[in-house]
This record gives structure tokens, sequence and C-alpha cells, in this order.
């Protein structure tokens, strides 16, 4: 999954979630980061830790993104069908895309016609 990490979510949603051990990657500027480690030192601990064991990974750009748009879908893309350039902390089975120019075309335009209101969302609370 591609989770946003917003920068005003509040302390302990982010250990929450991780305690799913589902692979994720955050997309978030480094201000998202350090404003979590400010209020949720646990949920940083955890992400830390997922790192390490390879079930998660943050994807991010300048330490204060614009709030609409993190990176165009074409560089998030890029970054996914180029695999990355550490693979040492990821399971061997993550590969790159292999997308073809028509393929990555053709998912941007896919991605770019869904539109909506944005629905709120509350974690649940997941059995231990």
């Amino acid at each position: 999954d591609l989770c946003l990490l917003d920068p005003a979510m509040p302390g302990g949603v982010l250990a929450e979630s991780l305690g799913a051990a589902v692979p994720v990657t955050f997309v978030a500027p480094a201000r998202a980061i350090e404003n979590q480690a400010a209020v949720d030192p646990r949920g940083i601990a955890a992400l830390r830790q997922a790192i390490a064991d390879g079930w998660a990974d943050v994807a991010g750009g300048t330490y204060a993104e614009a709030e609409d748009a993190l990176m165009p879908l074409e560089s998030i893309l890029w970054q996914y069908a180029r695999g990355g350039d550490d693979k040492s902390n990821l399971s061997p089975d993550v590969h790159t895309l292999n997308l073809s120019e028509q393929d990555k075309d053709d998912l941007v335009a896919f991605l770019r016609s869904l539109s909506g209101k944005p629905v709120a969302f509350t974690a649940p609370k997941l059995p231990q």
C-alpha cells in the first residue's frame, strides 16, 4: 500500500497502523517525519523497526512539500518503476515494475481520472 503521512496526524496513529505488519510505503516530506517524532516517538520507533524488518519504506521529497501534491504522479511512478537505490531492507520478492512507456502513460491517465471528495478515515483498532 501507499500511504500519505500527514504532518498533522495525532500521536498514536502511526504506531497503531504499523501494528498490522502489512507491507506499506509512506509518502512523507521530512517535516511530517519530524512532527511525528515529536508527537509519537513510539510510532517512529515502530516505523524504524518496520523499515529494518523490510516491510515498510518511506518515500519523500524536500523538507516542506506543498500540501496539494507531494510529487507528480510521474515522479512517484518513476521511483517505483526503477525499484529504488538501496534494496537491502526490502524483501527479495520486491521487484521493479517493468512497465512500458505506454503502460506508464495509461496508469498516470487512470490515476488522474479518479476524483471525488476526500473520505474521512479512522484507522480501526486491530487485534494484537
